[in-house]
């Protein structure tokens, strides 16, 4: 017996009648039966109809387990799809998969996946599948943004169904549409609101497309669009986890470096504390800079009364020719530079080409003023090659050991002071025991005279 239910009953009017009345495109054909139907009475009519309503509640019985089972269908296609398309979480290979794998389900000639980047005016294709591999592909064609009326639908979150691309008339679609003919469907791809691409499909025949497919299709987008968020979610956790490594690293080699200049800056502090020898004390300071931060220079200049020459005390260097003792007129030579440190500023800068010594090429250099409450007592400069900054920590670093050095230089000199104060009183000290030396002399040869001649008196007068 065939499977067509309008063939069951080729005998039986009625029962035709009735099936007929549940298939909508077959109104015509039922009024043509129902008008070759016999006359006949009333009470026949009536246990016709009630056959009729019976048979109807059947057929819609029939039709409401038709429509649960092709929702099962569709239900089950579009959880394989998904499923499919979620096996990873690069967007990338996420989209590739998705365009392959709605294409092969859906029995489409061209699925296409766009990502929208108002930024830069454009669509830009990310993934694509063709059915027939010699069709030319768009993979490197950029869509533009402007003027472009497609796009502007899309962007209201509109469903575009083009039932012929011949139809296209705009410039920037038509040389789609003589690519790709056929019937066209584009649905948007939205994440939280906000439009993220579109979902393009493309079968050469035309005529349009059902409504049960634009639901399918749909449902799939809606699973395509949750799998990219999950894509880009994962993606974000990524790079948050990446820069939360780097901020580690990085917050550990400071912590190290902290450690190591904190551990340095007790050596210079210990060794300072304990010497009252300004040559001493600023050779300490350099030596140690320039070991630990591996400069190629690192020296220290001490200013006069006046403030405004500079004589280089002690170096450290590779590279440069020796200056230790060099004097500097700081109103003349980087007069900007001294004027800052005069102020209390340290100043890093950059030094291309040096005419004095073009051989080392360019430096990056830090000065560094020594000061304390009574004023700036000199400065400590540095030079890195290839114009490496000085970080942070290394500049704070030079600065405590610029105080210190500051604190031992004015206790160095002090103590200078006291010692010169010390041997000016041991000079005097010395002139008044000379002085009453002398006069002790001096007065005692005339007073033994007068003793003398008064004896000699005293026997005269007897």
């Amino acid at each position: 017996m065939s499977s067509d239910p309008l063939r069951m009953h080729p005998i039986n009017p009625l029962r035709r009648e009735l099936i007929w009345r549940s298939q909508p495109i077959k109104l015509d054909a039922r009024n043509t039966l129902r008008k070759q139907l016999p006359q006949q009475s009333v009470q026949d009519r009536h246990e016709k109809a009630a056959q009729l309503e019976a048979l109807n509640t059947e057929c819609n019985l029939f039709q409401e387990r038709r429509s649960a089972l092709q929702q099962m269908d569709q239900e089950r296609l579009v959880g394989a799809i998904a499923q499919r398309i979620r096996h990873t979480l690069d967007l990338n290979t996420l989209v590739a998969n998705a365009a392959q794998e709605l294409g092969e389900l859906l029995c489409v000639d061209r699925v296409e996946i766009v990502q929208y980047l108002p930024e830069l005016h454009l669509w830009r294709h990310l993934a694509e599948y063709r059915r027939d591999p010699t069709a030319p592909s768009f993979m490197q064609q950029d869509i533009p943004d402007l003027n472009n009326p497609l796009a502007e639908q899309l962007k209201r979150f509109e469903t575009v169904q083009i039932g012929n691309a011949s139809t296209i008339d705009d410039a920037i679609n038509q040389q789609f549409a003589q690519v790709s003919p056929g019937s066209w469907l584009l649905l948007p791809l939205k994440i939280e609101d906000l439009l993220w691409g579109s979902l393009s499909l493309v079968q050469h025949q035309t005529g349009g497309w059902h409504p049960s497919e634009i639901e399918l299709i749909r449902a799939a987008a809606e699973q395509l669009a949750i799998a990219i968020q999950h894509s880009q979610l994962y993606q974000k956790v990524q790079q948050l986890n990446e820069e939360l490594e780097h901020t580690v690293e990085k917050r550990t080699v400071q912590l190290r470096q902290s450690l190591a200049n904190e551990s340095m800056l007790k050596r210079i502090t210990d060794k300072v504390r304990d010497s009252l020898d300004e040559k001493h004390i600023l050779e300490t300071a350099v030596e140690e800079l320039a070991t630990l931060l591996g400069v190629d220079c690192c020296d220290t200049g001490l200013y006069n009364d006046n403030r405004n020459i500079c004589t280089v005390a002690y170096e450290h260097t590779s590279i440069f020719p020796p200056s230790q003792g060099k004097t500097i007129d700081m109103a003349t030579s980087h007069r900007e530079i001294y004027e800052l440190l005069l102020n209390c500023q340290h100043v890093q800068f950059c030094y291309l080409e040096s005419d004095t010594y073009p051989e080392v090429g360019a430096h990056t250099i830090l000065a560094c003023p020594i000061f304390d409450n009574q004023g700036v007592l000199g400065d400590l400069w540095l030079f890195r090659a290839n114009a490496q900054v000085f970080d942070d920590l290394e500049v704070r670093l030079v600065q405590q050991v610029a105080n210190q050095c500051a604190i031992a230089i004015r206790q160095a000199r002090l103590f200078q002071s006291a010692q010169k104060q010390v041997e000016a009183l041991e000079h005097i000290n010395q002139l008044k025991d000379s002085f009453l030396s002398t006069v002790s002399h001096e007065l005692r040869t005339p007073i033994a005279t007068i003793k003398m001649a008064i004896q000699m008196l005293t026997l005269a007068l007897g």
